[in-house]
């Protein structure tokens, strides 16, 4: 939850196994990253309506959910 506090204070992203990603909080945002090429499935999480232009070029760089 640590990760999720600094995602929710803007402080960036985290990426978290799909295990985790049932684990959130109503002001951050969790996403599936869908690469046919990982062997793990991985979310990235970010606040919900905050972005740094940091958080933003990041998020351009995924796929489409």
């Amino acid at each position: 939850m640590a990760q999720l506090t600094l995602v929710a204070a803007g402080l960036g992203v985290c990426v978290r196994p799909t295990p985790n990603a049932a684990l959130t909080r109503t002001d951050v945002r969790t996403a599936p990253i869908r690469r046919t090429e990982l062997s793990s499935a991985l979310h990235v999480a970010h606040h919900r309506w905050h972005r740094s232009p940091a958080v933003e070029a990041f998020l351009r760089c995924l796929p489409p959910s």
